[in-house]
């Protein structure tokens, strides 16, 4: 049981804070400055979701996010956050680096290219979805 506590701490938070925990270790606040944020959602996911089921529509999603999770590691970002048909990352941190907002950057014509590889359920046209980037 322990095993998979730890393991599931691993997977969603950022390793140095999943180890502060498990050490019993306080975890303090940590300012990050500059860093780079990208969101990301899937155009018509409701309309998707209404004429899919939800079989499918979790077979979408989990095809497209094991993409995603992909390209973050090729670029070096780390990945915040995923709820329904959105997609949270940020570049500079937990580990701050210069290479911010490219990375990011990158990710995102990553993650529009890949997207022409995974289909709707709904009528097989590729999915659609939309970026937007905000750095400071």
């Amino acid at each position: 049981e322990k095993e998979k506590s730890e393991a599931l701490l691993f997977s969603i938070l950022p390793q140095s804070v999943a180890r502060q925990l498990i050490n019993e270790e306080p975890v303090e606040s940590v300012w990050f400055n500059p860093v780079t944020i990208l969101f990301s959602d899937i155009k018509d996911f409701t309309t998707i979701c209404g004429s899919c089921s939800p079989m499918q529509v979790v077979a979408m999603l989990n095809e497209l996010y094991t993409r995603f999770d992909e390209l973050t590691t090729r670029n070096h970002v780390y990945k915040v956050e995923t709820i329904g048909d959105a997609y949270m990352v940020a570049g500079g941190l937990p580990q701050p680096t210069v290479d911010h907002a490219s990375n990011i950057a990158n990710l995102a014509l990553d993650m529009m290219a890949t997207m022409r590889h995974v289909r709707r359920p709904d009528n097989n046209e590729p999915i659609m979805i939309r970026i937007g980037i905000h750095s400071g």
